[in-house]
């Protein structure tokens, strides 16, 4: 007798495709006319799963160009059909790297000067051509050129690659992750110029992109020619819990134990957490090990759902957590879900669990580990 997987895993995530999909379709809506719609499906589409989610969102037929981080996740996708254009938006640091995606049909970023000129002369030899968008530095100080003699130094590169290197598109980044703040006009303002100094130069920007999924949702006007979208895919903004974007992800653990509990006990290593009154609490069977965040969501009581209410987490281990669970009438085998909808259907928002952190659900999705079975629905 076979048994698979996700029967015998202690924890699982369930991935709603359709809702992935829907989300996708509300984006596209929500973009100009001409605006092309990038996902970003990287840290394994936040712990989603890279190949899935990239299939289900070309299923859609509104995305031409998937983003990733590395160049490991594009010929991931690759080496499993995935034929629309991909670009890595962070740094292609070694000969290995830059060979591979040019081999692979991978659109690499122009991360400083010096890149252009090496990839033509790794390139070269190997008759192979190369598709780049161009970073400009405009606040971050990750990745990027910025408007001076940086930028004038990739231009020069450029005009002596142009048999090897082609511009496919020109972008940047905002510096504030919550989408405003005082920074984003200079830093727009310096992205513009850096795309009036290329076309001084005589070279095509290709595609125009700043915009991720919270400069987007505050600074729609913004979109250009392209807007990155990675947590918009599965989350609404902080700030806007009950927008039009669905909860993609649940995340459902078994529960070991249910004891009835006094007031004075002590609960996980170093009886960290002593209970205040009489309680009955279930042991879950995941951990810090199973999430890292985990740990810090027992910390501060993160609220998880247990027989369709809503209870506390109280402490937490490397493989296992407590939850006060009295008035459940829970029992061992049934389960706790820690985000998402449980299985009567009522929502825990991955965001407002997220949020007690300070942290965002995609987070909590991505430092998933692999004890955790993804199950696609």
């Amino acid at each position: 007798m076979q048994t698979g997987a996700a029967e015998l895993s202690n924890s699982n995530l369930f991935i709603n495709i359709q809702n992935i999909q829907a989300n996708v379709k509300r984006i596209r809506e929500e973009l100009p006319a001409g605006a092309a719609l990038l996902p970003v499906l990287k840290c394994d589409a936040y712990g989603l799963g890279l190949v899935p989610v990239a299939e289900a969102v070309l299923r859609t037929g509104c995305v031409q160009t998937l983003a990733v981080a590395q160049v490991s996740e594009a010929v991931r996708l690759r080496e499993a059909g995935v034929g629309a254009d991909i670009l890595v938006i962070g740094a292609a640091a070694s000969d290995a790297q830059i060979v591979a995606a040019a081999g692979n049909d991978i659109l690499l970023t122009v991360p400083q000067p010096g890149f252009v000129a090496r990839a033509a002369e790794l390139l070269r030899p190997r008759r192979l051509h190369l598709r780049v968008h161009i970073k400009i530095n405009s606040g971050l100080n990750r990745l990027g050129s910025a408007p001076g003699p940086e930028l004038d130094a990739v231009i020069g590169e450029l005009r002596d690659a142009a048999d090897v290197v082609e511009v496919a598109g020109v972008f940047s980044h905002f510096s504030d992750l919550d989408g405003g703040g005082e920074l984003l006009w200079p830093e727009y303002d310096r992205y513009m110029r850096a795309l009036e100094r290329l076309s001084d130069a005589g070279i095509a920007h290709g595609m125009r992109h700043m915009c991720a999924s919270a400069s987007f949702e505050r600074h729609p006007e913004l979109a250009l020619d392209g807007v990155r979208i990675g947590r918009r895919l599965y989350y609404n903004h902080l700030e806007d819990p009950d927008g039009p974007i669905r909860d993609v992800a649940s995340w459902r653990a078994l529960i070991t134990d249910v004891r009835a509990r006094r007031a004075g006990d002590r609960l996980g290593y170093g009886g960290a957490y002593v209970l205040g009154e009489d309680a009955v609490i279930a042991t879950v069977g995941v951990g810090y090990g199973d999430c890292s965040l985990l740990a810090r969501l027992a910390a501060v009581h993160a609220p998880v759902l247990i027989g369709g209410k809503r209870c506390r987490l109280v402490g937490c281990c490397m493989d296992q957590c407590f939850a006060e669970a009295s008035g459940t009438g829970c029992a061992v085998g049934d389960t706790a879900t820690l985000l998402g909808f449980d299985e009567r259907g009522n929502l825990l928002p991955g965001q407002e669990v997220a949020a007690l952190i300070g942290d965002e659900a995609c987070s909590i999705t991505a430092a998933l580990g692999s004890r955790v079975q993804r199950i696609y629905e």
